[in-house]
This record gives structure tokens, C-alpha cells and sequence, in this order.
């Protein structure tokens, strides 16, 4: 969901551009960062515009501080792994006349992690957390740990798993198919994060577009178009804790009308989807950047999830995004995640060659203050690797 410009703290990419012709090689320059002070003349004009050399610091600071310290980089080609003494990272680099003009790191993965002293950090956060690894062989479920994992919390964008899920259940019924052709429209209009809320009303879209975008990118005006196409009372029937199932303009248009919010607040169920249809559409400038009334959301419980994803998790569209796994130590990854000021969320499905299979979800909430996601990321991807090791 998120109506913000979203922080990633750990890459960073930019734009091509030429500048300082210092002719080293792209591993040589990934060393340069790790062990030398960060230079301005190291930058095209365009990275710098982008990332400033403090934030770029900042970033490299983050990742030595989860990862331990520089040791080498690996590779002779994009993607070069770079290994600290306490995990590995992905790097890609471009460069013009020796010049960085592109960087991008992700896939960070620690080694030994201690999945008690994760846990413990993890429920230390501010706010509420819950937490859930399960383990998969055919039908049968293990649940390795857990915290609060049957408690509802506000999810953010991963409630659209369970939009996925109708959606996959009706064309299974012949109600819809994947390749139904709709036409966008004004009222499915809704904010960012997304790119068709910028598309022309009357834009041919498939089905299968829409659920793509959802997921890959969390479009949130493809999510409101696939609410109203399935129905909203089918939705409710999957949900009986989300009544009325809000779309994104919804949750934003309420977010931001106090007296509207007042009056949602204090009406019976029936009233609620009255006052709905008075709503205005939302308008973005209206966020700060910091909670706003989180019991506007949608709720549930990281085990159920689990169990959202584990339906969906075989369709091709949600190996798209990996989220923070890294893919290449798997067979299929799944992922969606959710945020917006206040609140957290990540569910990865993990399934290994030999057919053993892992749900991670984490959640937190905290309608006091903005989450940092640096640090609820670390400690998710402890989890992805401590799973990474087990037998």
C-alpha cells in the first residue's frame, strides 16, 4: 500500500551518466568502497543527485554492521558477491570511463545466525510483532516457532494475497480467466505505490496484468480493480474480521477525512458502506509519513498468511518479486509483503529441490510511531537464513 516514498536502505540505483576517468576495474571500485573513505569524484554527477555521498555511507555502514567486516569481492561479471566475515551480499556496478554510475546491492545473507537471539530482538520492538516459521512435506505442517502468530494485525499490502486467492478460486470455478480482457476506470483510481493510476480510463488490461502488477509491485489500483471485478461481499466471505473489505482509495480517502473517519468509527456495519460510497477520492498530499489510523487496515494473522500464500504460491506471477530471500539458494520463492507508516509485514515461501518447503512471515505494528525497516529487514532476512540451513 504505502502512500510514501519508500526508504531502501540497502541499494541503490541510478541512472548512466559520464564524469571522472579513473580506469579501475568494476571489482576493484566495489573494493574501493568497503575499505577506502568515499570520494566525491568516484561519482557521476547523476549517482550524486540521487544518493548523496553521506547516505551512500550510511548504506554501506548498514550493511558492514549486519554483515561484519570487508573481506573480498567474488566474481568476474554483474553480479559480483561480496563476502564479509559474517555473511555475503549481491553487488551490481556500472561504470563510465571509471566512474560509478549505477549500484545496486541486495540479496544480504548472514551465516550462524542464532534463531533465539533473533527472536528475542525481534520481539523487543517497538510495538507489537508476530512471528511464524512453518515447515511443509506433502500435507503435513510443522510449525518450527512462533510468536502471537494467531493474533490479527494490521498487514498492509500482504491482505492482497487474499485477493489473489478469490481471484484464483473463481477462474478455477469459470467465473473469470486469466486472460479476460477489462477496461480501466476512473473509479478504480487509487495512489501510489503502483504505475496504471497514472494509465488512461479505458486501458485494455488483463486480468492476469492486474494480478501482476498487484503482487510484483503492489499496485494498488490494480488491487482496487480486482476488488470490485470479484465482488466485494466475496472478499467478506473469506474475512469475516474485514467487514466491509476496504479497497486502497478507501483506506486512504478515510485516512485522510477526519470527519469522515469520525463517522466510519461510530457507524454499525451498515452504515459504514454507506459512508463509503460518499467518499472523495484520496489525495497524497495529505500524508506526513507517520501512523494514521491503523484500525483502518486490514487484519490477520501471520498464520493465516502462511496459508494465503501456500495456495497461491505454484502461479508464475509470484516468483516475479522475491522480496528479501535470496532465490538462488531455492527452487521457488514467493513473496508479498506490506507497509505503510506503522506498520510491517513479509511472507516468503521457500521450497528446496528436495520438496521441503517454508513459510517465514513476520509482522509488526506501531500506531505511536513510523517503523524502521532497516531493522525489521535484518532480522526477517536472519530468518530466511537461519531456514537456509536446515537440513
Amino acid at each position: 500500500m504505502m502512500p510514501h516514498v519508500r526508504k531502501c536502505m540497502l541499494c541503490v540505483l541510478v541512472v548512466l551518466s559520464n564524469g571522472f576517468a579513473q580506469m579501475l576495474g568494476p571489482q576493484d571500485v566495489l573494493t574501493q568502497l568497503f575499505v577506502e573513505p568515499l570520494r566525491e569524484e568516484q561519482f557521476s554527477s547523476a549517482f550524486l543527485d540521487a544518493v548523496p555521498v553521506g547516505q551512500l555511507e550510511t548504506i554501506l555502514s548498514q550493511i558492514e554492521d549486519e554483515l561484519g567486516a570487508f573481506e573480498q569481492v567474488e566474481g568476474d561479471a554483474n553480479p559480483y558477491t561480496i563476502v564479509f566475515t559474517e555473511g555475503t551480499a549481491r553487488a551490481q556496478i556500472s561504470l563510465s570511463d571509471g566512474v560509478i554510475t549505477g549500484l545496486f546491492f541486495d540479496q544480504l545473507e548472514p551465516l550462524n545466525v542464532d534463531l533465539a537471539e533473533t527472536l528475542k530482538t525481534l520481539t523487543d520492538l517497538p510495538g507489537e510483532v508476530a512471528v511464524i516459521i512453518n515447515t511443509y512435506q506433502a500435507d503435513d505442517i510443522e510449525v518450527l516457532t512462533q510468536v502471537k502468530a494467531d493474533t490479527p494485525l494490521a498487514v498492509g499490502s500482504a491482505f492482497k494475497l487474499l485477493v489473489l486467492n478469490v481471484l484464483q478460486e473463481q477462474i478455477l470455478n469459470g467465473e473469470h480467466t486469466w486472460d479476460e480482457v477489462v477496461y480501466l476506470r476512473e473509479s478504480w483510481r487509487s495512489l501510489p505505490s503502483g504505475v496504471i493510476q497514472d494509465w488512461p480510463v479505458g486501458t485494455a488490461v488483463t486480468l492476469e496484468t492486474l494480478a501482476t502488477l498487484m503482487i510484483s509491485i503492489s499496485d494498488n489500483t490494480a488491487t482496487d480493480a480486482l476488488i470490485d471485478i470479484l465482488g466485494r461481499d466475496a472478499l467478506e466471505a473469506r474475512t469475516a474480521r474485514n467487514k466491509p473489505f476496504l479497497t486502497t482509495g478507501e483506506a486512504f480517502s478515510l485516512k485522510l477525512n477526519a470527519d469522515a473517519l469520525a463517522r466510519y468509527r461510530n457507524a454499525d456495519t451498515a452504515d459504514k458502506y454507506d459512508i463509503l460510497t460518499e467518499l472523495a477520492p484520496p489525495d497524497l498530499a495529505g500524508f506526513t509519513g507517520e501512523p494514521m489510523a491503523l484500525d483502518i487496515e486490514w487484519f490477520f494473522s501471520i498464520r493465516d498468511l502462511c496459508e494465503q500464500m501456500r495456495t497461491v504460491k505454484d502461479l508464475e506471477l509470484m516468483r516475479i518479486n522475491p522480496g528479501l530471500a535470496n532465490a538462488n539458494r531455492w527452487q521457488k520463492v514467493a513473496y508479498k509483503g506490506g507497509s505503510e507508516p506503522g506498520v510491517l509485514a513479509f511472507v516468503t515461501w521457500l521450497e528446496a529441490a528436495s520438496g521441503e518447503a517454508y513459510c517465514v512471515a513476520v509482522a509488526q505494528n506501531n500506531p505511536d510511531a513510523a517503523l524502521d525497516e532497516a531493522v525489521l529487514s535484518r532480522l526477517y532476512r536472519n530468518l530466511l537464513a537461519y531456514v537456509a540451513t536446515l537440513p
